[in-house]
């Protein structure tokens, strides 16, 4: 019985030390699995940002022009913020703008310009709109041509 190990012995022999480590541990586990999703949904967000920027810059070296100037992008995304945040969408407001957009760079130009707002990208902000249909902005997009899907 003496050479029997404990697993906290590292801890020494008091008990009251021990159960404060195991219920450490214990939180510490239910921590990552609770964000464990949230972590990995804002990698994913944080690679198809960096591949988004990247292929702005493709299209730009290609000669696709955006159609707007950095501070119309910078009102566009002001006012797709303003329409989704609170309760409440103004769906007419969202579609506007991207009705507005003519090309593929003028989209990626948007989601850069919009950055990150309330901790949020504006692929993650508009999925949380439930008043707002994904599809029918990828309609909208299609409709002018820009190959481009939320």
């Amino acid at each position: 019985m003496a050479n029997k190990k404990d697993i906290f012995g590292f801890l020494g022999g008091d008990v009251t030390t021990k159960i404060f480590a195991t219920i450490l541990i214990i939180v510490i586990i239910a921590l990552l699995i609770w964000q464990g999703k949230r972590i990995t949904t804002w990698f994913k967000n944080y690679k198809k940002v960096t591949q988004e920027k990247d292929e702005l810059s493709a299209l730009k070296a290609g000669g696709v022009q955006v159609s707007y100037s950095q501070s119309q992008f910078n009102t566009f995304a002001d006012k797709l913020h303003q329409a989704m945040k609170g309760p409440g969408t103004n769906t007419t407001n969202v579609y506007a703008v991207f009705n507005a957009m003519n090309n593929k760079a003028d989209v990626l130009e948007l989601i850069k310009a919009f950055g990150v707002r309330d901790k949020d990208n504006l692929v993650e902000y508009m999925s949380k709109e439930w008043l707002l249909s994904i599809p029918n902005i990828n309609k909208i997009l299609a409709t002018k041509g820009i190959d481009y899907q939320f």
